[in-house]
């Protein structure tokens, strides 16, 4: 009869919840997903990031991840990478008000 090793079984189940965890970045991904407008995005970013204009890279050394940013008065970009690959980027633009 096979005997359970209960250590193991430990061992598996916190590599399990390690995975499962988001990252900074993955959070922000997960939150920029769920906003829509240019002003919106701008103010989450410039609150999370601090103030600027232009681009900006934001370096994660413990998760090996980097963002960059780029704000200006038409756009808004995010782009999300990992391992020096972009796995996940998005843009908004400002719209003008329609008559």
């Amino acid at each position: 009869m096979m005997q359970f090793n209960q250590y193991n079984l430990y061992s598996y189940n916190a590599n399990i919840a390690q995975s499962s965890i988001l990252d900074e970045v993955d959070n922000c991904k997960q939150e920029l997903l769920r906003i829509t407008e240019y002003d919106a995005v701008k103010d989450f970013l410039t609150t999370k990031f601090g103030k600027f204009e232009g681009e900006k890279w934001v370096e994660y050394p413990d998760i090996s991840k980097y963002v960059y940013l780029y704000i200006d008065e038409e756009k808004v970009e995010f782009c999300a990478i990992k391992d020096n690959k972009q796995y996940w980027g998005r843009g908004w633009r400002l719209e003008e008000a329609k008559e």
